[in-house]
């Protein structure tokens, strides 16, 4: 008699029952994997645009009240109108929530006046990348306000 060389139904079984093992323990990798990627491309960002509005205020001893003057950053926007009296406004970073709609994330507040910028998180996040992204430390040493402009320079 001839043998036939095929597999059997119950090796076929427990291959996809160790191909299901696999995919469980990997899928909540890949999140989290693509969770942390989201967050470090929002901290790159927020240091980019930082140094952006930080160097335009430098260069012009002024904001402007065009955001894509100071920076080329997508995900902000003015959320406080430029208001041309006090020379100020206040802008946001969003970062995509769970169902991925745009939420508001971090704040930033500019003045001309005294040239501060003021970094500040917004409350209760709702999507898992702006929490996220609100807990790590290198955006905690970030917050508060900074003096970019301003006297300080001594001749």
């Amino acid at each position: 008699m001839r043998s036939k060389k095929a597999f059997t139904i119950i090796e076929m079984i427990i291959v996809i029952v160790i191909i299901g093992i696999l995919s469980i323990v990997a899928i909540p990798r890949l999140s989290a994997t693509y969770d942390d990627a989201k967050v470090t491309i929002a901290l790159n960002n927020i240091g980019t645009m930082i140094n952006d509005v930080s160097s335009y205020y430098t260069s012009f001893d002024r904001y402007s009240a065009n955001l894509n003057d100071m920076t080329n950053i997508e995900d902000i926007n003015y959320t406080v109108p430029w208001n041309n009296i006090t020379q100020s406004g206040v802008f946001t970073y969003y970062t995509l929530d769970n169902e991925l709609n745009f939420e508001p994330c971090i704040s930033f507040s500019i003045m001309n006046r005294d040239g501060n910028l003021t970094i500040s998180t917004i409350d209760n996040p709702i999507g898992d990348i702006c929490k996220i992204l609100q807990s790590v430390d290198s955006l905690q040493n970030l917050l508060g306000t900074k003096l970019i402009g301003g006297n300080r320079i001594k001749f």
